[in-house]
């Protein structure tokens, strides 16, 4: 097959304002998600790990900054 002479059809790019709806929803995903990284264990204390997908882990952490079990 010879593809050369296809016409692709154009997209509309949405220009300047689409770009930074883009830029605010790819952000917004990114800020979610580092904020539901992020956890803090007092000292003394140990902190058992829970994943939302396959519920509580198996390892559990000791307080900073051992982070050993």
């Amino acid at each position: 097959m010879n593809f050369q002479n296809v016409k692709v059809p154009k997209v509309p790019g949405g220009g300047p304002a689409f770009a930074l709806i883009k830029a605010g929803v790819i952000g917004a995903i990114g800020l979610y998600a580092a904020t539901n990284s992020l956890y803090n264990v007092d000292g003394g204390h140990r902190a058992i790990m829970f994943n939302r997908i396959v519920g509580i882990k198996d390892k559990v952490f000791s307080s900073p900054p051992h982070w050993e079990n």
